[in-house]
């Protein structure tokens, strides 16, 4: 989550707009919800096996992408209807850990 930008009063017209400008480029990305995330790092699968994970959103995802993988080369994939505010489910193909980003 981003934090919210704080601005000064300063009494200088350029400087009030530039903080402006800047604030309203921040709402900007605050809208984007890929950047309202979490990185997960060194999830193991052992296996062609399911595994839960912890996200720590407290809501439920709007979905995931794996940002690092070590091991076997894999296939990663959702397990559809076992995401919730607590925990999503992720499938693996081979023995493997990952790294994702969840948003």
């Amino acid at each position: 989550m981003i934090k919210e930008l704080e601005t000064q009063h300063t009494g200088v017209q350029e400087i009030e707009l530039l903080q402006q400008n800047t604030k309203n480029f921040v709402k900007s990305l605050e809208r984007n919800p890929l950047l309202d995330g979490i990185l997960i790092k060194n999830v193991f699968f052992s296996g062609a096996v399911t595994v839960n994970i912890a996200h720590k959103l407290g809501r439920k995802p709007r979905g995931w992408f794996t940002t690092d993988i070590t091991g076997n080369l894999a296939n990663i994939a959702r397990n559809v209807g076992d995401w919730n505010d607590k925990f999503l489910s992720l499938a693996s193909s081979a023995t493997c850990t990952i790294s994702i980003w969840v948003f």
